[in-house]
């Protein structure tokens, strides 16, 4: 539920129905995507969550919050107690039957409060406007994704979701196979020469750029000036691979 390389969402109900006919565990991979739980807008596509045995969530993600924040949640939380309790002599002091220790439910053997400030950050901004926020950041990628588009020579390789999509250049003037290479070069140079940092990542074997907005006071006027920016450089870039042949 939202992949890191292009926030994409599986279809989380037919797995569902699959893994309830074959009585299987259904683990949902929500780090990146969970978030999307906040939004109003956009909750929906999160439909069959509910039917998860299990879901993993990093708020540090795009839920607002400092690293490390991150959970699992079962629905059964006595599977987690039977996976993970262990009771040696050295904790026989302040063991307490009334209630299951939070040691008792994963790998780690303390108790952090890493649930408090995710507490204190819904407490002070309220569902509606941490909704907002995550809607934001998806319709900030929306808009890129239009302007890439537009973009003689730019293709899309995996549309906007979840506050991420990938692209690369891919002029017809250019052999394929030096697309790759290409895409590498732009996406460096943009990383040296402005303020912005986009990362390259392989979609169906080809090598892409990736942009990802989680942070919701990137504006729809940054995104353009990073669009404009890589423009710039691939026709740099391209005049240069030219030349080079001639």
């Amino acid at each position: 539920m939202g992949t890191t390389n292009t926030g994409s969402i599986d279809p989380i109900r037919e797995m569902a129905a699959l893994a309830h006919r074959y009585g299987m565990w259904l683990h949902i991979d929500a780090a990146y995507g969970g978030s999307i739980l906040f939004s109003n807008t956009y909750r929906y596509l999160s439909y069959g969550l509910s039917e998860a045995d299990s879901f993993t969530w990093d708020q540090h993600k795009w839920g607002l919050q400092t690293y490390s924040c991150s959970c699992i949640i079962a629905k059964d939380k006595q599977k987690l107690v039977r996976t993970f309790a262990e009771h040696p002599e050295y904790l026989e002091d302040i063991r307490d039957s009334a209630h299951v220790d939070a040691w008792d439910l994963g790998i780690e053997m303390t108790r952090p409060a890493r649930c408090l400030k995710l507490w204190v950050t819904c407490q002070a901004l309220g569902t509606k406007r941490i909704s907002d926020i995550i809607d934001r950041t998806i319709h900030t990628m929306e808009a890129a994704e239009e302007r890439i588009r537009e973009a003689p020579g730019w293709e899309i390789t995996s549309p906007s979701m979840c506050g991420a999509i990938t692209f690369r250049y891919a002029p017809s003037c250019i052999e394929k196979e030096k697309y790759d290479e290409l895409n590498s070069k732009i996406a460096a140079r943009l990383n040296d020469e402005t303020d912005a940092y986009l990362a390259t990542t392989v979609i169906k074997g080809k090598k892409v750029i990736r942009m990802c907005v989680i942070n919701s006071s990137i504006t729809d006027r940054d995104t353009a000036e990073v669009i404009d920016d890589l423009k710039r450089i691939a026709a740099e870039t391209e005049t240069e691979y030219i030349a080079s042949r001639a």
